[in-house]
């Protein structure tokens, strides 16, 4: 793949500033209890999904130890900042969805900045020896603070991403926009300490269209909370609907439409499906029984846990997408899943068909049929269900994943 830089533009950092870590170590998740406890500033996208990994991150360090953690939501941090406001108005025109997005990460990235400037400026909570940004857009501006307040140099960053824009121009083709943002992310992530990667997916853009070495570029996988309680494995229907489950905000890019389609091709009274959306576009259309729409279910309340306990099927037939936390978190819960093969989805639940099936985007027949070959097998639902589980517990454990965290916190510091 031919890297998106042309030849010397925005150079690397020094080799002494860029952290080419154990990769070892991060994977295993060693932390070492004898050495110094760093202190790292989470400058933290808040909106939906971004928003959950934040808050199983958080938890997770806390659990573990070993590093001295203070995420800052962006999101809240810059609500009602006036110079905030003013770049989102001015930065593009808010007449294409690209450009809004230009617009939006140019202003999250300035409150970013402002944000660090505050951070960096108090003495109360100590120094800070790394910075995390989450996601690339927190950070297309922090490179320009070379020095603080005091005169000292600012500590590396850590820049954590789900998608890179070449792998979102694949889906939407090149514009002016994305070339400026491809051009921020390229300055961006050449001056980072570290990347971190939820995928191999995304990993593999950084190092083939940005030209950074394997080692600077570290696959860590989104957390999840496991529940505690056991599972019921295989939910036996004994002659009740089949409980299917759909969660995602963005209902129409997540394949909602796709999969009212489907289940009007279901035999009436056999299924019933929770639609998880605070969408207006969740809508049941007139005749479809068997349909209930839960607008204001909010992630990580006990109405969402309690919807998974009772789901038999999840089902996410998304049109476009990086890696939904939504799918792990079905994993979690035991649950067999029903999604299409895009992003990194596939690399989360694996192409076997152990635990999931796959079905092309767009599709809704074919869907209809996966959900009624499911529905048909208690006993390979129960497979699938476990499988799922065990996988999760295996690669996205909230504790597994923050020791990895820890253990690269701890390398960046030392650098």
């Amino acid at each position: 793949m031919t890297s998106c830089l042309s030849e010397g533009e925005n150079p690397p950092v020094p080799a002494s500033d860029a952290a080419e870590v154990d990769a070892a170590a991060v994977d295993q998740g060693h932390v070492r209890a004898t050495a110094p406890t760093p202190t790292v500033l989470g400058l933290h996208d808040g909106n939906m999904g971004h928003a959950t990994f934040l808050r199983h991150l958080d938890a997770g360090l806390a659990t573990v130890g070993g590093v001295h953690y203070r995420p800052v939501s962006m999101t809240e941090a810059v609500r009602g900042d006036r110079p905030f406001r003013i770049v989102r108005r001015l930065v593009a025109p808010p007449n294409r969805k690209v450009a809004a997005r230009l617009r939006g990460e140019a202003a999250a990235s300035l409150g970013a900045r402002r944000e660090l400037r505050r951070q960096i400026g108090r003495r109360c909570d100590g120094p800070t020896d790394v910075v995390h940004a989450h996601t690339q857009a927190q950070a297309y501006f922090l490179p320009a603070l070379a020095q603080g307040r005091s005169g000292s140099r600012m500590p590396p960053t850590v820049v954590s991403i789900d998608l890179t824009v070449p792998l979102l121009a694949a889906e939407r083709r090149w514009s002016r926009e994305l070339r400026t943002l491809a051009a921020l992310e390229s300055r961006t992530f050449r001056r980072a300490a570290h990347v971190v990667a939820f995928s191999d997916w995304a990993r593999r853009s950084v190092v083939d269209d940005y030209g950074l070495s394997e080692a600077r570029v570290t696959t860590i996988p989104l957390p999840v909370s496991v529940p505690e309680r056991p599972v019921d494995d295989g939910r036996p229907s004994g002659g009740r609907p089949v409980r299917l489950l759909f969660v995602g905000s963005d209902f129409v890019r997540k394949g909602g439409p796709e999969l009212l389609s489907a289940v009007r091709r279901l035999p009436p009274g056999d299924y019933h499906l929770d639609v998880c959306s605070g969408d207006p576009a969740a809508v049941v259309p007139p005749g479809l029984e068997g349909v209930q729409v839960h607008a204001a279910v909010r992630a990580g309340s006990d109405e969402l846990d309690r919807l998974y306990s009772e789901a038999d099927v999840f089902v996410f037939p998304t049109r476009y997408d990086q890696s939904p936390n939504v799918i792990v978190e079905a994993m979690s819960y035991g649950l067999p899943i029903v999604t299409t093969d895009v992003g990194a989805i596939s690399e989360m639940v694996g192409r076997d068909g152990a635990c999931a099936s796959l079905v092309p985007v767009g599709t809704p027949v074919k869907l209809a049929e996966e959900i009624a070959t499911l529905a048909g097998s208690d006993a390979r639902r129960r497979a699938m269900g476990l499988e799922s589980r065990r996988r999760a517990i295996e690669t996205s454990s909230v504790e597994a994943v923050a020791k990895r965290w820890v253990a690269l916190f701890q390398a960046v510091a030392e650098r």
